[in-house]
């Protein structure tokens, strides 16, 4: 996992970026405002896939999608979870 915090998030109290780095083993933190193409795939290993974790916009449309119906995109090994904070 690898998680991209705002250098405005580093020093609020909860600092949930953080907390979350500290309590999953292998994951990376890094702060930063922004990130060019470079920059990104120097820090996703070489080989994996790179999923973002985003919440929906007010103009996202809602789907349902049926995880037996999609196919596997790559083994977990090979998946690197981009999160933002």
């Amino acid at each position: 996992m690898l998680i991209l915090q705002h250098p405005l998030e580093v020093h609020h109290a909860k600092n949930t970026a953080r907390l979350l780095h500290l309590s999953l083993p292998g994951s990376r933190l890094v702060v930063g405002e922004a990130f060019d193409n470079m920059q990104l795939h120097a820090l996703v290993p070489n080989g994996n896939y790179a999923l973002l974790l985003y919440p929906p916009t007010p103009h996202c449309v809602p789907t349902q999608l049926d995880a037996r119906r999609l196919p596997p995109i790559a083994p977990a090994s090979q998946i690197t979870l981009i999160v933002l904070d």
